[in-house]
């Protein structure tokens, strides 16, 4: 590329050496692989997650809450068949804010994570 760097700065005193630097090629990038997502809506003490897969094989879905954005101390709450999308997951606190993740699992063992998706702490009317 020095070279071509070289060659342009000619150029612009010598309009026929720009010819020695090739042409840059154009290749548009690469798509990104969908990695997956999960979103998460809370009314009361019922949050619904929804989520969506990425490209891969997986044989389960593992659905897993926490009360902070770590997976560090994550609890599961469920598991899934890769074919279900949603789940109604009851929390036990009003008043505490909480981060899901789903872990995919490959027939080999192996797992993708997607995630965190938080909640709003619920909403606690008081008389």
């Amino acid at each position: 590329m020095a070279s071509c760097n070289f060659v342009l700065l000619l150029a612009l005193a010598l309009p026929m050496t720009a010819a020695l630097c090739p042409a840059a090629e154009t290749t548009p990038p690469a798509a990104v692989p969908f990695a997956g997502s999960i979103e998460a809506a809370r009314t009361g003490n019922e949050v619904l997650l929804t989520w969506k897969l990425p490209e891969g094989n997986f044989i389960r879905v593992e659905i897993f809450r926490n009360t902070n954005s770590s997976t560090a101390g994550r609890g599961r709450v469920n598991t899934a068949r890769t074919d279900v999308t949603q789940l109604l997951d009851q929390v036990p606190d009003l008043t505490v804010k909480y981060w899901y993740w789903i872990k995919l699992i490959r027939p080999d063992g192996t797992h993708v994570n997607v995630g965190p998706a938080a909640t709003p702490e619920a909403t606690v009317w008081q008389p």
